[in-house]
């Protein structure tokens, strides 16, 4: 809420600063509704984003977004495959799976 009333205000006023969007905000579906309100005002961000965006097509073949995927339509076929906070939760639960394996060997 707070990284699209940043982008409209500063599109209100003119303003072009350099634009630095943290993990949360620069999700593809927050930034859809950045573009639907200020239009190309939002090029040029930069994010921190440290996961892989599945709906970028760069990322059609890639074999950990083929795991998640297929994790998604086994146990969540319902849900948006492309929401970048499914990706996010994926991973975390992924890490502490990891980290028990680990820790039993």
């Amino acid at each position: 809420k707070f990284a699209i009333q940043a982008y409209i205000q500063a599109n209100k006023l003119g303003w072009k600063p350099a634009i630095f969007v943290n993990q949360v905000a620069s999700a593809s579906n927050v930034m859809k509704i950045v573009a639907s309100s200020v239009g190309a005002a939002a090029n040029g961000s930069i994010s921190i984003a440290d996961f892989k965006d599945p709906s970028n097509p760069a990322f059609k073949n890639d074999a950990a977004m083929k795991l998640y995927r297929s994790i998604m339509k086994r146990y969540a076929p319902s849900a948006n495959v492309n929401d970048v906070y499914h990706v996010y939760g994926m991973a975390a639960a992924w890490t502490a799976v990891m980290g028990v394996i680990a820790d039993n060997n």
